[in-house]
């Protein structure tokens, strides 16, 4: 009689190959073999907005002007621009 599916009957069998794995199984080992990078779009390609990646681009060289306040409705690529620019700038 079949045994009904559970994470302990999967990972019971996850040493025999073509065994399920659990979630957790998975995914402890892709982040060990392969880091996921979010991919991000780029900043050259963003449409738009002038005035947002001028106020970013100025903060960027500067520093002293404190930071910038992006605000704006849905849709508008605020994270987008942001996660864009951050992506170009070196690692601290």
């Amino acid at each position: 009689m079949n045994e009904p599916f559970s994470a302990r009957s999967a990972a019971a069998g996850a040493d025999r190959p073509g065994a399920c794995e659990t979630i957790a199984d998975t995914a402890s080992r892709r982040s060990v073999s392969q880091p996921r990078k979010r991919r991000v779009y780029p900043f050259t390609a963003i449409v738009g907005q002038q005035e947002m990646k001028l106020a970013l681009l100025l903060n960027v060289i500067d520093p002293r002007i404190g930071g910038v306040m992006i605000m704006g409705d849905r849709g508008t690529g605020k994270s987008t621009t942001i996660r864009a620019l951050a992506d170009l700038l070196p690692e601290i």
